[in-house]
């Protein structure tokens, strides 16, 4: 799940500087914002309690606190 969300932020980051690189300027700051939101959840989902959390539903607490 995390390389998804890693290539999602990628390309949201490289379409958000291309957008820029052709003038118009607004359009690719707003796409920044998607881009750090899946850069950051791709960055989550490498830690080992987030894999455990988002797999299984019944060892939430167990994963949050471990």
């Amino acid at each position: 799940m995390g390389g998804i969300f890693l290539l999602i932020g990628i390309l949201l980051s490289v379409l958000s500087r291309w957008l820029e690189f052709e003038g118009n300027s607004t359009l690719g700051d707003v796409m920044l914002f998607p881009a750090i939101f899946f850069m950051a959840m791709a960055f989550l989902c490498s830690f080992p309690y987030f894999k455990e959390w988002w797999g299984d539903r019944s060892t939430r607490k167990k994963a949050f606190f471990s």
